[in-house]
């Protein structure tokens, strides 16, 4: 399965469906550690001290990215037979209850 579509498939795909369920991963960016190798990438200093985070921030070059495989991976085998995913938002279709 390709892993982007177009709008047009999508809306074909949920336009079949009868039963909807939308979710919002608010704060997904924050549950995932930081490799320890590149928290130091992430510090900066303040009047209270020097801080890093441990969990990904919001606002890396790479969050979107990371964020987006592992959502992939967790959902594997469910996107665009089931579900559609677009960084913290998540679709989930089916035609029939026992789907």
């Amino acid at each position: 399965m390709p892993t982007h579509y177009q709008i047009t498939e999508i809306l074909d795909q949920l336009g079949q469906a009868k039963y909807f369920s939308c979710l919002d991963l608010a704060m997904g960016y924050n549950q995932i550690n930081m490799d320890p190798k590149d928290i130091e990438k992430t510090a900066f200093s303040t009047k209270e001290g020097h801080w890093a985070y441990r969990r990904m921030p919001f606002g890396l070059k790479t969050a979107p990215a990371t964020f987006q495989r592992l959502i992939n991976t967790v959902l594997s085998g469910l996107t665009s037979t089931r579900s559609f995913v677009f960084l913290d938002d998540i679709v989930i279709y089916a035609n029939t209850t026992g789907n």
